[in-house]
């Protein structure tokens, strides 16, 4: 099908004919005979790089030709981001993309003015529980990896958010993408929507698997020459060698790491000089971050890469660009990137096919997950086709690979929405949005969610009056002729946290006899909203001490029972031990370091940690609580990553949180002894130019020469001070000369005292001067 044949404006189809778009796949042919630029609803269950995201584009622009919105629904924030960037070629033609994938208690009356929003699932909730006004000019919604709605965190919020959108607004229509899935027809059907499925891709997939030197295809095989004792890193050699990149894929973030710097040492030879340029450039840039990765950036200087969720955002921007620019190589990566990263390559290598999970150790990996990964391989209009890798550890083990992964359906997509927690936080936000308000429209609205299509037999009943005895019991809603919310209850589901996590947070503090932010911090690191760091042993019994001496602030736990501590509680206090070093002013290396933690781990924990301390002030807002303002002044230390100390001297933009921390270490606690020191003092903390910052912003005036000439004559007073204790040690220094044979014969393994040794001694000392 001709582009030039599609129903939209004339610079809407100018606009990809100029990107070289002119005729469509046949998946997007057939979409469009299904009724896509018509409004009608429609599941694209197709395989990566087949044009999903070209068709969620049309649709949406279909909409915006009408004057009305459209909402593009990502599982990730990073996916988030590199749409919303895609998005923003959209400009030139008067559209205003928005991304909207931040804190939940953001104000987002900006996106008003957007026509096209980008969101997490999770986002999109909190915009429905806040009821943004301008979702009622939504009329295109895009699900991207729908399949998802299998997941067990993600899914009940996406299943929700389909089925709200829906019952608002009738008329809008539903553009869902995902890999192929075992039930599409069904999801389809829930989705009320035309399903296109195919196995067409522009790209040929070719899946393969690697035994005794050897990739096996099912028509062909490929012979990897045996350079070193690893198959992965043959393989990844071999594909360099040919001109192409590699993802290969670990199990876990340490995996992801060691096999980068374990391979970076063979792809190094096969880099070209002008290529080694610009990774270099890429290293530099990376070292330039506030909080470096020394051993990532050795790696990319050598073409290699690892990604995972444990980096920050710039750090990952480096690796995705290196990569698609093609200077990177070879990615180690976590299934996270096969989640919608737009990062194709020639080869994908699947390292390990099994992973660790809790109560039933190495599993295989589910045959969604490696369809994702698989589906990578092949760079459309770059590879005629591309190639997928599955090692096998025996020879038994290559039909067993077979039939579990290359010839497998993938897993049906199967609702998680009566998991506890999920089911209550949904079941009062949509009491609380008024939904539904009585027994019967609550059991009416939960038929209509893909637990409710898929257990048509469930006993709706008996499960909502057990949740609705829960939420009455923890005050949240009242019963009278109608369903209600209470203040409480509709403070709850608007920022955004379960209803367990808020009857813990006030319990927690209607036991303290005070709050202090040690107090506070280990009461949210006890709710069900807070992912805790793991611990070990010897980690346990330093965490034990510390819960014996500041058992004041943590009634909650008895001290005196200390065996009986359960391993949830030891997270808990963990993480808000390393909560506290933030509030302290640690820098983020320093507790990375001591907490064996990835800076993107940290920052997403401390990212909740500051969710849940505002959710907990809005709470204790509302209901009057004495300690609102002392936990308001907890939550400005979060925020900064600050003490109240460090925050006094943060009240100029010119001081940040490292300057604020080292002018505290050395006893400067406020702007107004700052301003009585000499510039020379504080140079010598904070360094010549951050010191002019800070005096120029505070008014201070200053003689720059003069402080310049005390710090020469200052150095020049310690270089002659250094050259004095040098002398004096050298003149107590004697040589030993003696022509006693037996005296030297005793004495020679003694060092000898020489001019030698005094003059390298001499330079030694000058050289740490």
């Amino acid at each position: 099908m001709d582009i030039n044949t599609l129903d939209l404006p004339q610079n809407y189809i100018d606009f990809y004919l100029n990107k070289g778009y002119t005729t469509l796949y046949p998946p997007q042919a057939e979409c469009m005979e299904k009724g896509l630029l018509k409004g009608k609803n429609v599941f694209c269950a197709i395989p990566t790089a087949s044009g999903k995201t070209f068709l969620a584009e049309l649709a949406m622009l279909k909409a915006i030709s009408k004057g009305k919105k459209a909402m593009y629904i990502v599982p990730l924030r990073a996916l988030a981001k590199e749409k919303y960037t895609s998005f923003k070629d959209f400009v030139p033609l008067g559209i205003n993309p928005g991304i909207a994938s931040g804190d939940y208690n953001t104000d987002n009356r900006w996106l008003e003015k957007c026509n096209i929003i980008v969101c997490t699932a999770e986002k999109a909730d909190s915009l429905l529980r806040s009821e943004a006004s301008w979702i009622d000019d939504v009329t295109c919604v895009v699900i991207d990896e729908v399949h998802l709605l299998a997941c067990k965190t993600r899914g009940p919020t996406l299943e929700m958010v389909t089925t709200k959108l829906r019952e608002k607004n009738s008329q809008i229509q539903f553009v869902s993408l995902s890999a192929t899935v075992g039930n599409a027809e069904e999801v389809a059907r829930w989705l009320q929507s035309e399903l296109i499925t195919t196995d067409w891709r522009p790209a040929d997939l070719r899946e393969g698997i690697f035994f005794q030197n050897k990739i096996q295809f099912s028509k062909y095989s490929i012979d990897i020459n045996p350079i070193t004792n690893d198959p992965s890193i043959n393989i990844a050699i071999d594909t360099v060698n040919i001109g192409g990149q590699c993802l290969v894929f670990e199990t876990s973030r340490n995996s992801c790491s060691d096999f980068a710097k374990k391979l970076s040492k063979h792809i190094s030879p096969l880099i070209t000089e002008k290529n080694r340029e610009e990774l270099n450039k890429l290293s530099i840039e990376l070292d330039r971050e506030e909080q470096s990765n020394p051993i990532l950036s050795e790696c990319i200087r050598n073409g290699v890469a690892f990604h995972h969720a444990g980096l920050n955002e710039k750090q990952r921007d480096i690796v995705e660009s290196g990569f698609k620019n093609g200077l990177i190589k070879i990615i180690t990566c976590t299934p996270t990137l096969a989640a919608g990263l737009n990062l194709p390559a020639r080869r994908v290598i699947i390292r390990n096919y099994k992973r660790f999970n809790p109560g039933q150790g190495r599993c295989p990996i589910p045959v969604l997950d490696y369809k994702q990964m698989a589906g990578r391989a092949g760079r459309p209009h770059l590879d005629p086709y591309g190639e997928s890798v599955l090692i096998a550890e025996s020879e038994k083990d290559i039909e067993k690979l077979k039939a579990t992964f290359i010839n497998a359906q993938a897993e049906l997509v199967i609702s998680n929405l009566a998991q506890e927690n999920h089911f209550e936080t949904h079941l009062l936000a949509t009491i609380n949005n008024k939904f539904a308000n009585t027994l019967e429209d609550i059991n009416h609205f939960l038929r209509k969610t893909l637990f409710g299509f898929q257990n048509p037999d469930a006993d709706f009943e008996n499960l909502t009056t057990k949740c609705i005895k829960v939420l009455h019991r923890r005050k949240m809603i009242e019963i009278c002729d109608r369903i209600e919310s209470t203040p409480f209850g509709k403070m709850v589901s608007v920022v955004y946290i379960y209803p367990e996590t808020a009857s813990i947070i006030t319990s927690k503090i209607e036991k303290s006899l005070f709050i202090t932010p040690f107090n506070l911090m280990s009461i949210i690191c006890s709710t069900p909203n807070m992912k805790n760091t793991s611990f070990t042993a010897d980690e346990r019994k330093n965490i034990e001490n510390i819960i014996i001496e500041r058992s004041n602030e943590i009634p909650w736990i008895n001290a005196t029972k200390i065996n009986q501590i359960t391993p949830q509680e030891i997270g808990s206090i963990k993480t808000a031990l390393m909560l506290m070093e933030w509030i302290n002013g640690t820098p983020i290396e320093t507790i990375m370091r001591n907490y064996k933690i990835g800076e993107g781990d940290l920052k997403n924990t401390i990212s909740t940690a500051k969710w849940l301390v505002y959710a907990s002030r809005k709470i204790m807002e509302m209901q009057e609580n004495i300690w609102t303002s002392t936990v308001s002044d907890i939550e400005k230390m979060l925020e900064k990553g600050a003490n109240n100390e460090m925050l006094a001297l943060m009240t100029t933009t010119s001081i940040d949180r490292l300057s604020s921390k080292k002018l505290y270490d050395n006893k400067i606690d406020s702007l107004d002894i700052l301003k009585t020191m000499p510039l020379k003092d504080v140079i010598e903390i904070l360094g010549l130019n951050k010191s002019i910052e800070i005096f120029n912003s505070l008014g201070i005036d200053y003689d720059l020469f003069k402080v310049i000439d005390e710090i020469e004559a200052q150095k020049k007073q310690q270089t002659e001070t250094k050259k004095d204790m040098l002398i004096t040690e050298i003149e107590q220094e004697k040589v030993v000369e003696t022509p006693n044979t037996e005296l030297l014969a005793m004495e020679e393994n003694k060092p000898k005292i020489t001019v030698r040794s005094i003059i390298a001694k001499i330079l030694r000392n000058l050289f740490l001067r």
